[in-house]
């Protein structure tokens, strides 16, 4: 499996394109594109719409949830704790 790196939305999307993931951690406070709406696109295209998303946010779980579940998450992990939730989380995932 292999990792890809993309400092705003569009250009995550744009990559999804040629490059279709299984897992994709998505900040909320992405520059351009946020990530409830990369996450919209992603589950509206034919060719990621079955791709794990992961909202990887500072907000508050229920405030996250309440908005990425129209935008279609599939996980919320929140950030500024260890890092190793968010390694476990991604494990499961991909089992």
């Amino acid at each position: 499996m292999y990792a890809h790196f993309a400092a705003d939305g569009a250009t995550a999307l744009q990559m999804a394109a040629t490059w279709r993931p299984e897992i994709a951690v998505l900040d909320i406070n992405m520059p351009i594109m946020d990530g409830y709406e990369l996450a919209q696109r992603l589950t509206q295209d034919e060719l990621t719409q079955h791709t794990l998303l992961v909202a990887f946010a500072a907000l508050d779980e229920p405030v996250a949830r309440s908005s990425g579940i129209a935008s279609r998450f599939d996980v919320y992990c929140q950030k500024g704790g260890c890092p190793g939730v968010l390694l476990t989380l991604l494990r499961s995932l991909a089992q």
